[in-house]
């Protein structure tokens, strides 16, 4: 009996193991999209997997890309156009290996920085513990799961969101200095000029002859 107990402890703790395990999975790229590119991401996933993530356009241009993803049979699950940062949940309907293509073909001349987060969830221990009795755990188990990988995401997702920020409000500054110092220089070049044609004007009227 004390052994029955132990094992069925033990098989427990696997099964929490196991689902806190499966809440960290996923993949997280930061990439450079040539002009007129295309760059595409392959993931097994199986049927029923809940799937989930988000991507955004740090640098580069507009910072707008194309995404879209297809199922194994071809199917296009789903299709963004010309967006900055976009956040995604899709439910996979069959197994195999399913694609996810960022397009920078509106870009002629700019290359662009995209960071991209995917998460897959897959049931992995329905089948290892008796179900009766681990159904409530099982459910609080998932839920966290669930929580703690929405609060990673967001983290990164809001990171992200950040240094994209700072690089538009780092490179509107720069923009805003030159414009200064080019005004700057206009305005001195014009100083100098007016000074000059109204000391020639009256050097030329003090030179004519009084009759």
């Amino acid at each position: 009996e004390y052994m029955g107990r132990f094992e069925h402890s033990a098989m427990m703790w696997f099964s929490v193991f196991a689902l806190l395990v499966v809440c960290v999975q996923g993949i997280e790229l930061t990439f450079w999209i040539d002009p007129q590119g295309t760059e595409c991401f392959f993931e097994d996933i199986f049927k029923g997997d809940f799937i989930s993530g988000n991507f955004q356009v740090t640098t580069g241009g507009n910072m707008e890309v194309t995404f879209n993803v297809v199922s194994p049979t071809g199917k296009m699950l789903l299709q963004v156009e010309k967006s900055v940062e976009h956040m995604f949940e899709l439910m996979a309907e069959d197994s195999g290996e399913f694609s996810f293509c960022f397009s920078n073909i509106q870009s002629y001349h700019d290359m662009k920085s995209v960071t991209f987060e995917l998460n897959s969830d897959h049931p992995m221990v329905e089948s290892v513990v008796d179900r009766n009795s681990m159904n409530e755990l099982q459910n609080k188990l998932k839920n966290l799961q669930h929580t703690i990988r929405d609060v990673q995401s967001s983290q990164r997702y809001l990171r992200n969101r950040e240094k994209r920020h700072k690089n538009t409000t780092d490179n509107t500054n720069s923009r805003v200095l030159w414009l200064s110092i080019i005004e700057a220089v206009v305005i001195i070049s014009l100083s100098v000029f007016q000074v000059y044609y109204i000391r020639s004007f009256f050097s030329s009227s003090n030179a004519r002859p009084i009759l």
